[in-house]
């Protein structure tokens, strides 16, 4: 319509791009990007390369399975929604509002029993997720992006929680080295970014 040249990407890859660009993968030959917002998002990184996949769907995080059966409530895409999370908490904590994530993290940064436990899940699911990228790709870093990655206390507690997981199994401990984990550096604008880069 209007004659111009266009690209289009996904979101969660795009947000790769921007990181693999200028941002946290810059120079990283296998890493993997995470993005928590209302569903899980990002990408993998093959070789310094996004991975694609044959039919073009490689990276999709979200639909990666928890639970013993393959179920809509044990995909990484609900268990690892920040958008859920919060709002789990802002229940158990009786808020008017429950998409209030400043008052949901208020009371996460000063461990507040109602919900430390709903938090400590959420990134020990998080954790989960990143063993099992790594197990099968051998990533050398992982970036955190989404609205919450502003926060220090979820790389924080989602390392506590990767650490006690495999120190829990002697065998993984002994034959897996764990990937570095970061935030992404654009956070959330990283698919603004990657987009740019996508087109360019």
């Amino acid at each position: 319509k209007y004659h111009v040249p266009v690209e289009v990407e996904n979101d969660g890859r795009a947000a790769t791009l921007a990181e693999i660009w200028r941002g946290s993968m810059h120079n990283i030959a296998n890493g993997a990007v995470i993005i928590l917002g209302t569903g899980v998002g990002g990408g993998i990184i093959v070789n310094g390369k996004i991975l694609r996949g044959f039919h073009d769907q490689a990276g999709e995080i979200s639909f990666i399975t928890l639970g013993r059966t393959i179920d809509q409530n044990n995909i990484v895409g609900k268990l690892c929604s920040a958008l859920n999370m919060i709002e789990k908490c802002a229940k158990h904590k009786n808020l008017s509002n429950i998409d209030d994530g400043k008052k949901v993290f208020e009371a996460i940064n000063n461990e507040d029993p109602a919900i430390w436990t709903i938090f400590k899940d959420y990134c020990a699911a998080i954790a989960t997720t990143i063993l099992n990228i790594h197990s099968v790709i051998d990533i050398q870093r992982v970036a955190i992006g989404g609205g919450i990655s502003n926060q220090p206390v979820l790389l924080r507690q989602i390392k506590v929680e990767l650490f006690t997981a495999v120190e829990k199994s002697p065998k993984i401990a002994k034959n897996i080295e764990l990937p570095e984990i970061v935030t992404t550096t654009f956070l959330s604008d990283a698919n603004l970014y990657g987009g740019l880069y996508n087109f360019l």
